[in-house]
């Protein structure tokens, strides 16, 4: 028996919601423009549910930033959430050498008496702002050929139109499936109740019980590595 020797599947938001809605017992073709919207505004507070949890992996990203002598702070990426870890890069010749970087707190960075000393930055503290987080350096760099390198947690991308593919690992499609029937079935709760969901065993469940049923599915997949 022959293998597809393919590894492609990869399904637009378009699939997973109609997925998802079919799960819950409800014709995709019969969905109004209202309940589009409402899935890509549940995929995107998935996302964002998820993104609570735990820092995924896959999201992970790595940013080089040039300093500037005496500039004390550097504005992340955009979609930037959590600092990993950070090293200073200095250059010498034709030798690079890295040196580890440690975390302060809001608090010990108020604490510093002058935060424009110039000297070898050897700490650093994230202030999360709402959009961008923004570094700050202590000491202030000491010239301008020095970088650092860093390591961040990015947001997941938004769901943004149907024929977008989802930010996710293949391993976490059916995650996706499972929390989007979940959001969905209650919003949809009057077009389908009284009726009996047919699960895949080909065993019944009313509503309640299928919406404990899902979040369980949803939960056990919430390995975010």
């Amino acid at each position: 028996m022959a293998l597809s020797g393919t590894y492609t599947f990869d399904p637009t938001f378009a699939e997973i919601m109609d997925e998802a809605i079919e799960r819950i017992g409800y014709d995709p073709s019969e969905l109004s423009e209202r309940h589009i919207k409402s899935a890509i505004r549940s995929g995107n507070l998935i996302f964002s549910e998820w993104a609570n949890k735990k820092n995924p992996q896959w999201a992970i990203e790595q940013e080089v930033q040039v300093l500037t002598q005496g500039l004390v702070s550097y504005a992340m990426p955009a979609g930037a959430q959590i600092m990993s870890s950070m090293v200073m890069r200095s250059t010498t010749g034709s030798n690079t050498f890295d040196t580890e970087m440690y975390p302060i707190s809001r608090g010990d960075y108020l604490r510093i008496a002058d935060p424009t000393i110039q000297g070898r930055p050897t700490q650093y503290f994230v202030d999360k702002e709402r959009t961008v987080p923004t570094i700050f350096l202590w000491n202030a760099p000491e010239n301008s050929t020095d970088s650092i390198v860093y390591n961040y947690v990015r947001r997941l991308q938004d769901v943004g139109g149907l024929s977008n593919t989802a930010d996710l690992p293949f391993r976490w499609f059916e995650a996706i499936c499972c929390a989007m029937a979940a959001r969905m079935y209650p919003k949809m709760y009057e077009r389908i109740e009284g009726r009996y969901i047919r699960t895949t065993n080909n065993s019944c469940w009313p509503p309640n019980q299928l919406m404990t049923k899902l979040h369980i599915k949803m939960a056990t997949n919430h390995q975010l590595e």
